[in-house]
C-alpha cells in the first residue's frame, strides 16, 4: 500500500462521515447562520477594501448623480484600506449602521491622492456618515464661494446658462409644502437653473434653486438703535380712506420690499445688506468672512459672551468656537443645540439674539462661504446642487484618511429611489453611465 494513503483515506472518510446536527439550535447553525454568515463576512470584506456600492436618498449632486442611483465606488483608487475600517459598520444587503470599534486602523497611501474634481466617498466629520459629493478644493487652497460664484485660489470659475431640456435635464423640481395655518399640504412647482462651470480647465454642470437665496438688511436709527429686517417681515403702517366713506381714515398694515421701507424711512441708515446672494457691508463688496464678523461682533462681549462662555462656546472674529476651537456652521450648531438645555429659560431669551443671527449666517452657506484655506491633508467636499447641499461649507474638510473611495459610475439606477417597489421602476438610462 501507498505510505500514508490509508491514513488519508480515514480521515476523509471520518470528515465525510460527520454527523450532522439533530438538535433545532445545531440544524439553524449548521444551515443557515454559517453559510449565511460566511457570505456577509465576505461580502464586508469585499466593499470595504476593493470594491464599494453606495445608494443615493438625496439630490445634492444633481445633475451628475440623481436621487436613486446606485453608484460604483473603487475603494483601491487611493490607497489599500484595511477590512471594517470606518466610523460606522454596516449589514449588506439590510442596511442598520453602526459604531465600529475597530476604526482608527490606518490605510496604505499610494499615487497621488485625491483631486479637485473627483467625486469621493467619505465619513462626513461631524456626524460619521457617508456622504458623496465633490472635491472642490485639495491641500492648501484658498477657497471662497461669493454670489453663488466658486473661488479658488483667487481666480473665479466662469460660468454660462444651460438650456435644461436642450440638454435632456428636468427643467423643474416638484415639492409639498404645508400652510402653516390651514395645515393643507399642496404642491410646489419650481423651476431648476442649470449653469456650466469652468474652472482651471475642469468644466461640469451645476445646478441651484433660486429661491433659496434671502433677502436681509441691518439699519441704523439716528438714536443709535440697531435693527434687522428682512422680505418676509418688514411692515409699515399705512393710513388710507375708506373705499366706502371717503372722510373715514383707516389704518392698517402691510408688507413692503426693503428698499420700499427705507424709502419711507430716509433717516435710517444701512449698515449691511444681503440682496439675492450679493453681500455688502457699509455700502461696499463683502465676503461672507466680512459680513459673519459685523454681525457677531456684539457677542464678543457683553452678556452673550458670558452665556456662551457658561456653555463652552464663544465668538471670535467671524468664527464661530467650541471649547476654545474654531468650528463650522454644523459642529455649532449640534454643540449649541446639545449645550444650551444648561442655561436657565431667561438665559436662553438673552441668547435669542444670537441665534436669530446664527440662523442668518447658515441661510446664507448656500451662495456665500469663505475665504478659507484647506488645512494640510484636508480636503473640502461640495455638492453640484450647489443651493441644496450640506456639505463642506456646513461641516469643514475631510482628511485623506475619512474618504473611502472615488465613485466611477452608476451601477443601476430606480427611480425616486424606489428599488422595492412593486412593480419596480429602474431608470434605465442611468445603468452604467460614467459619473464626470
Amino acid at each position: 500500500a501507498e505510505p500514508g494513503k490509508e491514513g488519508k483515506d480515514k480521515k476523509a472518510k471520518k470528515k465525510k462521515d460527520k454527523p450532522e446536527p439533530t438538535t433545532f439550535a445545531g440544524k439553524l447553525w449548521y444551515n443557515w447562520v454559517k453559510p449565511i454568515g460566511t457570505v456577509v463576512i465576505i461580502v464586508i470584506v469585499f466593499r470595504s477594501m476593493l470594491l464599494d456600492w453606495n445608494d443615493v436618498p438625496t439630490g445634492s449632486m444633481e445633475p451628475e448623480i440623481h436621487v436613486g442611483d446606485r453608484i460604483a465606488v473603487n475603494r483601491l483608487a487611493y490607497g489599500l484600506q484595511f477590512p471594517l475600517t470606518g466610523p460606522q459598520i454596516g449589514i449588506p444587503f439590510i442596511g442598520p449602521q453602526f459604531d465600529n470599534p475597530l476604526d482608527g486602523i490606518p490605510q496604505i497611501n499610494w499615487g497621488a491622492g485625491p483631486q479637485r474634481g473627483d467625486i469621493v466617498t467619505f465619513w462626513n466629520p461631524v456626524t460619521d456618515i457617508r456622504m458623496v459629493k465633490r472635491i472642490v478644493a485639495g491641500p492648501g487652497d484658498t477657497i471662497e464661494v461669493r454670489d453663488s460664484v466658486l473661488i479658488i485660489n483667487g481666480t473665479a470659475a466662469t460660468y454660462e446658462d444651460i438650456d435644461p431640456v436642450s440638454e435632456g435635464l428636468n427643467p423643474e423640481t416638484k415639492y409639498k409644502e404645508q400652510n402653516q395655518r390651514t395645515g393643507v399640504v399642496k404642491t410646489v412647482t419650481k423651476p431648476l437653473i442649470y449653469r456650466r462651470e469652468t474652472t482651471d480647465e475642469q468644466v461640469k454642470l451645476v445646478q441651484h434653486i433660486e429661491e433659496r437665496w434671502i433677502n436681509y438688511a441691518i439699519i441704523e436709527s439716528p438714536d443709535g438703535s440697531v435693527e434687522t429686517i428682512d422680505k418676509k417681515t418688514t411692515t409699515v403702517t399705512v393710513t388710507r380712506p375708506s373705499a366706502l366713506n371717503p372722510e373715514l381714515l383707516i389704518t392698517q398694515e402691510r408688507k413692503v420690499s426693503i428698499d420700499e421701507y427705507m424709502q419711507q424711512n430716509p433717516e435710517l441708515k444701512m449698515l449691511a445688506r444681503v440682496e439675492d446672494g450679493k453681500i455688502t457691508v457699509a455700502g461696499q463688496p463683502a465676503s461672507y468672512n466680512e459680513f459673519a464678523e459685523f454681525l457677531l461682533k456684539d457677542y464678543e462681549t457683553g452678556t452673550e459672551a458670558s452665556l456662551l462662555d457658561k456653555i463652552g462656546l464663544g465668538v471670535k472674529g467671524h468664527e464661530l468656537l467650541v471649547d476654545g476651537e474654531a468650528a463650522f456652521s454644523e459642529q455649532f450648531s449640534r454643540a449649541i443645540k446639545a449645550r444650551i438645555k444648561q442655561l436657565s429659560q431667561s438665559e436662553v431669551s438673552d441668547l435669542s439674539a444670537f441665534l436669530d443671527d446664527l440662523k442668518v449666517l447658515q441661510l446664507l452657506l448656500p451662495t456665500n462661504f469663505g475665504p478659507y484655506t484647506v488645512p494640510a491633508d484636508g480636503y473640502l467636499m461640495i455638492g453640484d446642487n450647489r443651493n441644496n447641499s450640506s456639505d463642506g461649507r456646513y461641516f469643514g474638510p475631510v482628511k485623506r484618511s475619512e474618504i473611502t473611495g472615488k465613485a466611477f459610475a452608476v451601477a443601476f439606477s430606480f427611480e425616486d429611489n424606489k428599488m422595492l417597489a412593486l412593480p419596480p421602476d429602474p431608470a434605465w438610462d442611468r445603468f452604467f453611465k460614467d459619473l464626470d
